[in-house]
């Protein structure tokens, strides 16, 4: 159990309540390569892209050859994955994880506000949430514009969160998945919790580790 009074659960979206049964990143930064005339992405490459923060994301760019600014690369990947991503929806390619709808069925029955914050522009990110059905949990959707491309590890996205929900950092939990998800609910202030589901944490005092999304409801009981 935590030591404070939590009122509102904060998730980010791809990699912890979602995945797809395909290489979407690699297909997609690499017709953004080819439209840029750059050097392709390798899949360990196009795997990391977005859990690096977005300095070491514009150092990669570079070492395939783009000149450009993030915004200018941004704009480019947002056109190539519009079209593929039609095909990942048409397909049923993006999937719940199992211990996804218990969860967010036992937060709804403990009266918490439930919100999603994700770096994903918000039109693909609201696409998904309504293909996956989970559109009646979510009180609060942040996605990449609603910070005018303040993205995570930036607290910003969180802080607009909880903002939108009335809620103190004090009084809000987040759950990621990555990295930047740590650093930028540690640099919010929030409760955080890092979703490991292959193991690759290791445990410290900034956050909390779980392998399975239900663990995060013995968390906020009592």
């Amino acid at each position: 159990m935590v030591q404070r009074r939590v009122k509102a659960v904060l998730f980010d979206w791809s990699g912890t309540l979602t995945f797809y049964t395909g290489l979407i990143d690699y297909e997609v930064l690499n017709a953004t390569s080819n439209k840029l005339g750059i050097k392709r992405f390798s899949r360990e490459e196009s795997i990391s892209f977005w859990k690096l923060n977005p300095l070491s994301r514009l150092a990669l760019l570079r070492s395939k050859g783009f000149k450009g600014s993030l915004s200018e690369f941004y704009a480019v990947f947002d056109e190539e994955w519009e079209k593929i991503h039609e095909g990942y929806i048409s397909r049923g390619m993006v999937k719940l994880y199992e211990d996804v709808k218990p969860t967010l069925n036992r937060l709804k029955g403990m009266n918490l506000l439930i919100g999603v914050v994700s770096n994903m522009p918000r039109k693909f990110l609201v696409k998904e949430i309504e293909t996956t059905g989970l559109n009646g949990y979510f009180k609060a959707i942040v996605g990449y514009e609603d910070t005018g491309g303040l993205e995570k590890p930036n607290p910003t996205p969180i802080l607009l969160a909880c903002n939108r929900l009335a809620t103190s950092p004090k009084e809000t939990m987040f759950v990621g998945d990555s990295p930047l998800d740590e650093e930028a609910g540690v640099n919010a202030g929030v409760l955080t919790v890092i979703i490991d589901r292959k193991g690759e944490f290791k445990k410290n005092k900034k956050c909390y580790i779980v392998k399975s999304l239900e663990e995060i409801v013995p968390l906020l009981e009592g």
